[in-house]
């Protein structure tokens, strides 16, 4: 279980490296006056593609189980 939710919790931090990266680009050949949208956007596009991550579609926050980020399982059974 920790492995499977240590790289789904990675792929949360990946996502946002790529899209500070991708805005960080964006940046280098936009004026000043275009900055703050640059940036919303890129936040905007972070905050979708994290949503997906965690979507029941994808991996229901680790629930769903064969996935590449899901299938994290946890017995709670007392024994």
């Amino acid at each position: 279980m920790a492995a499977k939710l240590e790289a789904h919790e990675q792929r949360h931090v990946d996502i946002a490296v790529e899209e500070a990266d991708r805005v960080a680009a964006d940046l280098a050949v936009k004026s000043v006056d275009d900055m703050v949208p640059t940036i919303n956007a890129g936040n905007a596009r972070m905050q979708q593609r994290q949503n997906d991550l965690d979507s029941p579609n994808n991996s229901d926050h680790g629930a769903k189980p064969h996935v590449t980020y899901g299938g994290v399982f946890l017995d709670t059974t007392i024994t």
